[in-house]
């Protein structure tokens, strides 16, 4: 990820959890891989919700975990039903400016 931020700035995290049965550790992802992204410049995070509703349950575990961890407070989150309105928002998120 570092590596990669250099080659091209701005970075985001797109997880295509459409085929996601449930296996997602929503706590390890908002509370250990969240601040580690964050670290590294990652700002706007789209997912591709799955169509089984035990795979979108930890996704929106962890969305709802992000609102309430302060140290996320910096990253926008969206949940999308199709990869290419995700991969849309992550690029129009992207060529915004900044605010601080």
């Amino acid at each position: 990820m570092v590596e990669k931020k250099k080659l091209h700035g701005k970075m985001a995290w797109l997880a295509d959890t459409s085929q996601l049965v449930a296996l997602l550790s929503e706590e390890w992802a908002a509370k250990d891989w969240n601040p580690r992204a964050l670290s590294q410049g990652i700002r706007h995070v789209a997912f591709v919700l799955p169509r089984d509703v035990f795979g979108q349950m930890p996704v929106e575990n962890y969305l709802e975990m992000n609102k309430e961890n302060q140290s996320s407070a910096k990253m926008s989150t969206a949940m999308f039903e199709d990869l290419e309105s995700a991969k849309n928002w992550l690029r129009n998120s992207l060529a915004a400016p900044e605010s601080e």
